[in-house]
């Protein structure tokens, strides 16, 4: 099959899973309408993450292990965009972040969530939403990567998710405007978020004055608007910074909107639950481990908006992948890829059921809420990935 045929052909497929997935949305909107949000603003995302290569854990990862900051400067540009965003939107009134927005507590939790995460995203070479996004793709080792999230996710919210009964101090919310006021800490957060940038830059090696084209962005960012236009649907994939700019200014929508920020630990942790209660005749030779599962399965996992979120993220971004010919199964070429697929996709799971979030839930949304776990949260996870990173280069590379 010659390349023109097969694009055509996956054209022909995009069209028809956006179609169907269309009706089913708005089949689900009489019987939800926060479910119906949760699949147009999960799919919007999942195409948006496709079509721009955008990737938290590069984010992370990239500027430690490549010395390459194009994905970080572009992480640090949605943070900016998100904060001044929520910033607008609660001072006139349109939201009120208090109620809805991503507020948890500072605690060991978040520390050890954090680096576990940190050391999981290496392991998986994903984050959580990065798995979501590159099964759209045909990836099938992240495909492993999303039984790990589910099992890790799930299995340890016995205990971790009662302090009382894990031991871990979870300490308080600390929402920083209480602290700072709301114009200080508008003005703290542009000028630390741009001391980042700056720092990137120059750990980069870049000389002075230059900016270098972030990766992947290959539609230069002072491009024509009609040229973008067209490459969020056919073509190359868009510049990092369009991305980053594209996901705040959805996530700005979906807030007032769907009445929640971004978040997807939630809703897979549920579906596990479900999962599990539906196979718990396996574990009948466990008889504690079935009665646990039993209790704690979740009946609500199809009502549960943020689980459609989820998977929408995967159909958004196998409808881009489709759209532009660029759909193909791959699996890993190595079988440890497996055992690292399936031990990452545990930590991340794992970890974001202790920090009660991931990267969208407690990273992203908690950084723009203006809530202090969102900051150390994600600085542990820069801690974990550079130490992941270099046991990964050392010793299972």
């Amino acid at each position: 099959m010659n390349v023109s045929a097969k694009w055509n052909k996956q054209f022909t497929f995009a069209l028809l899973l956006v179609v169907v997935f269309m009706i089913k949305a708005f089949y689900l909107w009489g019987y939800s309408i926060y479910i119906f949000f949760g699949l147009i603003f999960g799919f919007l995302i999942g195409f948006f993450l496709q079509r721009s290569r955008f990737c938290f854990a590069s984010g992370f990862r990239d500027i430690f292990m490549i010395r390459n900051g194009s994905m970080t400067r572009a992480l640090i540009i949605l943070l900016l965009v998100n904060s001044i965003g929520f910033f607008i939107l609660h001072i006139s009134g349109i939201i009120d972040l208090i109620d809805s927005g991503a507020l948890q507590p500072v605690g060991l939790n978040t520390f050890i969530g954090g680096l576990l995460f940190g050391f999981g995203l290496i392991l998986a070479g994903s984050c959580v939403s990065g798995c979501l996004m590159r099964m759209g793709e045909g990836y099938a080792g992240q495909w492993v990567v999303f039984v790990g999230i589910m099992v890790g996710s799930y299995l340890p919210s016995l205990d971790f998710g009662h302090p009382d009964a894990s031991g871990l101090n979870y300490g308080r919310i600390i929402f920083i405007p209480d602290y700072l006021g709301w114009h200080w800490t508008i003005i703290v957060y542009i000028v630390i978020l741009a001391l980042l940038y700056y720092l990137v830059v120059r750990y980069e090696g870049l000389p002075r004055g230059k900016v270098i084209r972030p990766g992947s962005g290959r539609v230069n960012i002072a491009g024509n608007v009609p040229g973008v236009v067209k490459s969020l649907f056919v073509g190359r994939p868009i510049n990092y910074y369009y991305g980053a700019f594209l996901l705040a200014l959805l996530h700005l929508v979906m807030l007032p909107a769907w009445g929640r920020t971004a978040s997807i630990i939630y809703g897979v942790s549920g579906l596990s639950g479900w999962v599990l209660n539906q196979a718990s005749s396996l574990f009948v030779f466990w008889p504690g481990f079935m009665e646990w599962i039993q209790q704690r399965g979740d009946p609500d996992a199809w009502t549960n908006p943020v689980l459609y979120f989820a998977v929408s993220i995967i159909i958004g971004s196998a409808s881009s992948s489709l759209l532009n010919g660029e759909f193909r199964v791959r699996f890993p070429r190595k079988p440890p890829s497996y055992i690292y697929a399936l031990s990452g996709g545990f930590l991340l799971g794992f970890s974001a059921n202790m920090a009660a979030g991931c990267n969208f839930g407690a990273f992203w949304s908690g950084i723009s809420s203006f809530s202090l776990h969102g900051w150390v949260f994600g600085l542990f996870i820069i801690i974990g990935s550079l130490l992941g990173g270099k046991l990964y280069m050392r010793y299972l590379i």
